[in-house]
């Protein structure tokens, strides 16, 4: 089966981290403020004929539990699918969703607004037939967004009766 090899031939760029509420009374889950984070990969040749290259996508971090308002709460954090389960990551490639299992992502604070992420994730990409999982491990910063910060603002999927 073809391999992507993303190791070899993307890294991750500077990315964004954000907060938000959401609640969603249908399944039983109060309003909860969770984290994402975005990393965009450098643009890269996947070798799949059928999509353009260079491909140009990101990993999606998102449904992180973390009441967090600066960075000085993310310093030292280290967090995973296993310690966190309604974490989710993805990334979009061979014209698809892919899941992506997060091992860990280690969190150091550079500044005010600014945190050093240092993961490792598993890309399913063998669910869609785009080739075998793969292990991608990173480093990077990301810019860090803590609003909204009222709870007021926030998502809610609650559906109309």
């Amino acid at each position: 089966m073809f391999r992507i090899d993303l190791q070899s031939k993307t890294r991750a760029e500077p990315g964004d981290f954000s907060c938000y509420w959401f609640e969603n009374q249908e399944v039983g889950l109060p309003r909860t403020k969770f984290c994402r984070f975005e990393i965009p990969l450098a643009p890269f040749d996947s070798g799949l004929d059928y999509e353009p290259q260079p491909v140009k996508t990101d990993i999606v971090i998102e449904w992180l539990p973390l009441d967090v308002a600066s960075t000085q709460e993310l310093d030292g954090l280290v967090v995973s699918a296993e310690t966190h389960p309604s974490l989710e990551g993805s990334i979009y490639l061979g014209a698809a969703h892919n899941w992506c299992d997060v091992k860990t992502l280690q969190l150091r604070r550079i500044d005010d607004e600014e945190i050093e992420v240092a993961g490792e994730v598993v890309v399913e990409l063998q669910h869609e037939g785009i080739g075998p999982n793969e292990t991608f491990s990173f480093a990077t910063r990301v810019y860090c967004d803590f609003s909204p910060v009222e709870e007021q603002e926030f998502w809610n999927m609650t559906l109309p009766e």
